[in-house]
């Protein structure tokens, strides 16, 4: 059995005939994240419009990547692929809340009953309202709103320990204390009631 030249050619183009295909697609990818007109026109109107050289630098780095693609478009894909896996698990991050409370600053399990009680306000001066946490009551009633009566939902009181590293600051000068909601030992909500 013996290979022709003509069969050889047959399958370049072929593969060359899939590269285009991929590299055309991504192009119609990258002009959908292009600026719209209006944003050009702002952008030409403050004097950052592009230059005639920016342009040039367009159309040679787009072509530069066009061929790349066509030739080493199996690399590519792995690529593509790879990245969008990669930006996809970063949206998830940046999608989970950074609490205060951690599962190891959980101490004890509360029930929604003890927790007011625990936390009623009796000033002699009456200076503070003589609700379950005082000034705090109107946000207590939004977490309890937004605890839910699901079975699985759990109240435990938390404590962050000073000069923790945690949530959105790097350290805090004393313990913050509060209640958390927290669902199979991860904590999906959390009121604060103390801290520095």
């Amino acid at each position: 059995m013996s290979v022709h030249w003509n069969d050889w050619i047959t399958w370049l183009y072929a593969y060359l005939g899939v590269g285009l295909i991929t590299a055309l697609t991504f192009y119609g990818f990258s002009l959908k994240d292009r600026p719209t007109k209006f944003v050009r026109d702002m952008r030409s109107a403050l004097g950052l419009g592009k230059t005639l050289k920016d342009h040039l630098q367009d159309i040679l780095v787009y072509s530069i990547a066009m061929v790349a693609i066509c030739v080493g478009w199996p690399g590519f894909l792995v690529w593509a692929a790879l990245k969008k896996r990669e930006d996809r698990m970063r949206e998830l991050e940046v999608e989970e809340p950074d609490y205060l409370c951690k599962p190891e600053y959980l101490v004890r399990k509360v029930t929604l009953i003890e927790a007011e009680e625990e936390n009623r306000i009796a000033d002699p001066l009456g200076l503070t309202p003589n609700l379950p946490f005082g000034h705090l009551n109107a946000a207590w009633g939004k977490f309890l709103a937004e605890f839910g009566l699901e079975e699985e939902n759990e109240l435990w009181f938390f404590e962050v320990p000073k000069g923790s590293s945690t949530g959105e600051y790097d350290m805090f000068d004393g313990p913050i204390s509060g209640y958390a909601k927290v669902v199979d030992g991860k904590v999906m909500e959390e009121f604060v009631i103390e801290g520095s």
